[in-house]
């Protein structure tokens, strides 16, 4: 039995000092430059798919906000947008019918039939619209976007956007870095520490793997690119899924760091708790339908797909980490009790975890333009925010194998 306390101590030390020393290594890579091109850009049409559904509370205020944007006058209505209302229940559709044919460049589509079926059906209509809109000898020049109804992004953003793909014409998706637009509470300031640092950090190792991945608001891809026929499924995850379609396919994607797409932050536990369950159950998903299509791929590097099967995977390896922390801290509490006195690997890790996430913290602080407060708050909590992890795990496997894989949709307007 002892041996085994100590196997399991080992493991979890390990996995401990892999978990501090990764964002060390990480920060090594050279960020991938991202060329652009300053050629002339009227042959360019960019549609923007925004899906709504029971979004009555920002509905309005995100048409005006997409409305005012002010771009070079010659090139303002090469810039579309698509807003598909998926059979709301709430004053949704009433929101949107002011804005609906008045505007040379926002379409609005009404789903009835077979609406509410998740976020990549709702996709799947406007990329149709797209398709019946554009003739085919354009869509190798016409991008399209994705945003969600909270999303927002700069007009100048969005011409890097189209310069990316114009300078690239083997460019297939480009994804933008996410970041929160409020982060006065504490729940709200960790996620976007999470997007702007963690994910920046992962997405800059799958540039390097030739793997990067959707993840959530602001992808763009190259209409000639996308499946001609349900280029979204329906998983939870939809934003990895059609980033893997496209990648099995050996299809170029690449991502822009500092290009972003501003969001809310869920700010209520529960809907953080619903949010991220979402999330691991899509992963699973995502693991059933692509393990073995990514397995028999020959276009992927063997990196690539150790990486994007220890993405789906992360919730297993979520509860196997916590198992043998678990054991391993009650041990050293045990030894601290009978034997007054603490292992000295306990004190390096604590010390090497602090330097550690004050570092990322001041990442966070330049790239976020953080106060000094919130980058401390965020030195001394992200240990509690890491635990959060686990019964995120649990959720969404339970959730997955009691197929409860209805679209539970993430609450906007909520601040």
């Amino acid at each position: 039995m002892l041996i085994l306390f100590k196997i399991v101590i080992g493991i979890s030390w390990i996995a401990v000092v892999f978990c501090l020393l990764l964002p060390a290594v990480l920060l090594r890579l050279r960020v991938p430059a991202v060329k652009r091109s300053n050629t002339d850009l009227k042959a360019y049409q960019l549609y923007l798919l925004v899906p709504m559904h029971n979004e009555a509370n920002i509905a309005q205020d995100a048409l005006d906000h997409f409305l005012e944007r002010q771009l070079d006058t010659d090139f303002q209505y090469n810039i579309h947008w698509v807003v598909i209302e998926d059979g709301s229940t709430d004053l949704t559709e009433d929101q949107l019918r002011p804005f609906d044919k008045r505007y040379p460049n926002l379409t609005v589509i009404y789903r009835k039939f077979q609406a509410a079926t998740g976020k990549g059906m709702a996709l799947n209509a406007g990329l149709d619209y797209v398709r019946h809109k554009v003739p085919s000898t354009q869509w190798s020049k016409t991008i399209v976007g994705v945003l969600d109804a909270d999303g927002q992004i700069t007009s100048a953003a969005l011409l890097k956007v189209l310069k990316t793909f114009a300078a690239d014409t083997q460019l297939d998706m480009l994804q933008t870095a996410v970041a929160m637009s409020n982060t006065k509470r504490w729940l709200a300031l960790v996620q976007d520490f999470e997007f702007q640092v963690f994910n920046t950090l992962l997405q800059n190792l799958r540039g390097h793997l030739k793997n990067v991945a959707g993840s959530g608001n602001g992808q763009f891809f190259r209409l000639g690119s996308l499946p001609n026929k349900f280029a979204w499924g329906q998983t939870l995850l939809e934003d990895f899924e059609i980033s893997t379609k496209l990648l099995l396919q050996a299809k170029k994607t690449a991502y822009a760091y500092d290009l972003k797409v501003y969001q809310e932050a869920t700010v209520s536990w529960g809907a953080y708790l619903r949010q991220r369950t979402r999330w691991v159950i899509g992963g699973l998903q995502c693991l059933r339908q692509f393990r073995k299509p990514l397995g028999q791929n020959q276009a992927l590097g063997l990196s690539a797909k150790v990486e994007m099967f220890a993405f789906m995977l992360a919730a297993y390896s979520t509860i196997g980490l916590a198992f043998t922390n678990i054991v391993a801290l009650g041990m050293q509490l045990y030894f601290l009790i009978v034997y007054g006195r603490i292992s000295l690997i306990v004190v390096g890790i604590i010390v090497l975890g602090l330097i550690m996430n004050s570092v990322l913290a001041y990442i966070y602080r330049i790239m976020a333009q953080a106060s000094v407060v919130q980058a401390i708050v965020i030195v001394l909590t992200l240990p509690f925010y890491a635990v959060l992890t686990l019964p995120i795990a649990i959720s969404g496997i339970l959730g997955y194998v009691q197929h409860h894989h209805n679209w539970d949709k993430t609450d906007h307007g909520i601040l």
